[in-house]
């Protein structure tokens, strides 16, 4: 594998630590109760080094060493990639044993418990539009822009779905591997239920709308920054 591909990526990189290691010190000020945000921003950054392991397979130079274990990579991408978005969902926890009374938003004690958990949700979107938009580039440079396009949407509404049924029905990425008969039965029970299935309908709905959203802004940035630059090497 060449390294020196993943070389135009280490700015982002080194930005999105030094984002992580903020929120991770804020979030530590809340005391043990909040340490499960550790373990949420543990998984939510490994779609990023996936999805540059992915990109680093052009270097070598078998092809059907490459084919197989892009095989491997990009479905452990795409089953850990909700876990990055998963991180918005976080936000409720700006609440969590905070006794609300009237005017409970002008103590600063608050702001003290919103501003570290929205930190960690931005961070969630950072890192799902970092590794979504590293195999974006890549699928459409080989691909075309469609196909690109067609396969960052289908990725984010994948995600979605995802992020619903890590958070309302409270499975783990590794259950797709470990108990993946439980899984197809809960989904179609899941289906079976009108009330249930319209709720992640909306959710889904909801959630893909503030995803894609959010990729599209990140996506127009990058290219605009980027407008007159060489593609990265990884890209070429």
């Amino acid at each position: 594998m060449n390294l020196n591909r993943l070389l135009p990526w280490v700015p982002l990189l080194t930005l999105l630590s030094l984002v992580t290691a903020a929120c991770l010190l804020l979030s530590s000020r809340l005391g043990e109760a909040y340490d499960f945000l550790r373990w949420d921003v543990t998984l939510a950054w490994i779609p990023v080094p996936l999805a540059l392991l992915f990109l680093s397979l052009d270097g070598l130079a078998s092809r059907w060493v490459r084919y197989g274990l892009r095989a491997v990579v990009g479905p452990l991408w795409l089953a850990f990639f909700p876990n990055s978005a998963y991180l918005v969902t976080e936000l409720l926890h700006a609440f969590r044993f905070f006794e609300m009374q009237p005017g409970f938003w002008t103590g600063i004690d608050y702001w003290y418990r919103v501003m570290p958990i929205f930190g960690v949700a931005c961070l969630g979107l950072a890192l799902s539009t970092s590794s979504l938009y590293l195999l974006h580039r890549w699928t459409s440079a080989r691909l075309g822009a469609l196909t690109g396009w067609f396969f960052a949407a289908a990725a984010l509404a994948l995600a979605s779905f995802g992020v619903y049924i890590g958070r309302i029905l409270r499975w783990n990425s590794w259950d797709l591997a470990a108990r993946p008969r439980m899984i197809v039965t809960e989904l179609a029970a899941l289906y079976q239920d009108t009330s249930r299935w319209s709720h992640a309908v909306s959710f889904v709905e909801l959630f893909f709308a503030v995803l894609f959203l959010s990729y599209g802004i990140f996506y127009t940035a990058i290219v605009l920054g980027a407008k007159g630059s060489p593609a990265p090497a990884s890209l070429q």
